[in-house]
C-alpha cells in the first residue's frame, strides 16, 4: 500500500473536523476525496500529504510512518516523494517556466543539468516546450497550472495530492487538466489523491471517497 492514514482526527477550537478517518491508496491509483464546504477533505489532504500533522492518528507513505521523523528529515522526505498541485499555482513571477520547474530539483541539491534536463522533458510531455523561457505573465491560466503540475513532477514524487487543481479555471483549461492527470497516471503510472467540488472531475478517479461528518461515508 503506498498511502495509509489509521484513525486520523483533527479538530479546531474543539469542533471536530475529522473523526477516526482510515484511508488508503494503492500505487497506481487516482482516488478523489469529495464532501460540502467545510467537510474536512482538504483538512484530510494536508494532513495525509504530510503539511499538517493530525491530533490523533498515523499516516504512512512507501511504510514510512511520517511520526517517525526529525523536521528536518519530513522535509527533504517530502521534497523527494511527495508532489503538490494547487488551486492557484503558485509560480515565482521572476523566474521563468522552467527555472518554477525546476525549484524543487534545485532544493534537493540533485545535479542541475540533470534537474534541468527533466524540467525540459516534463514541459515536452505536457506540451509547453514552446513557453520554457517565458514568465507566469506571459502565460495563459492554463498553461500556469500545466508548469504548476511539472513542477509537481520534477522530482519523480511516489505520489501527487491536488488540491481543487480546476477551482481556478475555466471549463475549456478544467477539461484540459482533467485530461492531463489521466494521461499521467496511464503513461507515467502516476498516483494522485484529489479533492474537489467539481463532480465530474472527481469521476476521473477509480475510487471517490465522501466526506461527511468528520467521516469517511
Amino acid at each position: 500500500m503506498l498511502l495509509q492514514g489509521n484513525k486520523i482526527s483533527k479538530s479546531y477550537n474543539k469542533i471536530d473536523v475529522l473523526n477516526n478517518v482510515d484511508i488508503s491508496v494503492s500505487s497506481g491509483e487516482i482516488v478523489s476525496i469529495v464532501g460540502r464546504s467545510g467537510a474536512g477533505k482538504s483538512t484530510l489532504l494536508y494532513i495525509l500529504s504530510s503539511l499538517e500533522d493530525p491530533d490523533k492518528g498515523d499516516v504512512l507513505v512507501d511504510g514510512i510512518n511520517l511520526k517517525s521523523l526529525s523536521k528536518n528529515q519530513l522535509a527533504h522526505f517530502r521534497n523527494q516523494n511527495i508532489g503538490f498541485i494547487f488551486q492557484f499555482h503558485n509560480l515565482l513571477p521572476e523566474f521563468d517556466a522552467l527555472e518554477n520547474v525546476c525549484i524543487p530539483g534545485y532544493i534537493s541539491e540533485k545535479n542541475r543539468k540533470d534537474v534541468e534536463r527533466q524540467g525540459r522533458y516534463l514541459l515536452d510531455f505536457l506540451d509547453l516546450s514552446e513557453r520554457i523561457h517565458h514568465r507566469p505573465d506571459e502565460l495563459s491560466g492554463g498553461e500556469q497550472q500545466r508548469v504548476a503540475v511539472a513542477r509537481s513532477l520534477i522530482n519523480n514524487p511516489s505520489i501527487i495530492f491536488a488540491d481543487e487543481p480546476s477551482g481556478n479555471l475555466d471549463s475549456k483549461n478544467s477539461k484540459q487538466l482533467f485530461d492531463l492527470i489521466k494521461k499521467l497516471n496511464r503513461e507515467l503510472d502516476k498516483t494522485f489523491v484529489l479533492v474537489t467540488h467539481n463532480l465530474e472531475f472527481a469521476s476521473i478517479a477509480k475510487r471517490i471517497l465522501k466526506i461527511e461528518d468528520g467521516k469517511i461515508k
